[in-house]
């Protein structure tokens, strides 16, 4: 079974020295999510400090395979994205809707 290296980097590259044995690249990326999820919800204090925050994943061959990338953007909003009436005209009634409620 191939395995697979979960790096995390969030300002800090922690590799990962073991790696996970998994049977496929479609595993892989399932456990990269779940890795993310796992992370941002143990550390999400944390994710606001950091400017940027990923998993890489590496195959044996230590070439990265795919990255997941995660970013807190802490931003005003202009008041007129919550206006329905503008928000129907850019993005349909359904959209609008949705992002009133």
């Amino acid at each position: 079974m191939p395995r697979y290296f979960f790096h995390i980097a969030d300002g800090i590259v922690r590799p990962d020295s073991e790696g996970t044995e998994l049977p496929n690249l479609a595993a892989a990326r399932i456990e990269a999510v779940t890795t993310a999820g796992q992370m941002l919800r143990d550390h999400a204090v944390d994710f606001w400090s950091s400017n940027d925050w990923r998993v890489i994943v590496t195959g044996e061959d230590h070439l990265v395979l795919f990255t997941i990338s995660c970013q807190a953007l802490a931003a005003p909003v202009p008041s007129l994205v919550y206006d329905p009436g503008f928000l129907r005209s850019k993005l349909g009634s359904a959209a609008a809707e949705a992002a009133v409620l």
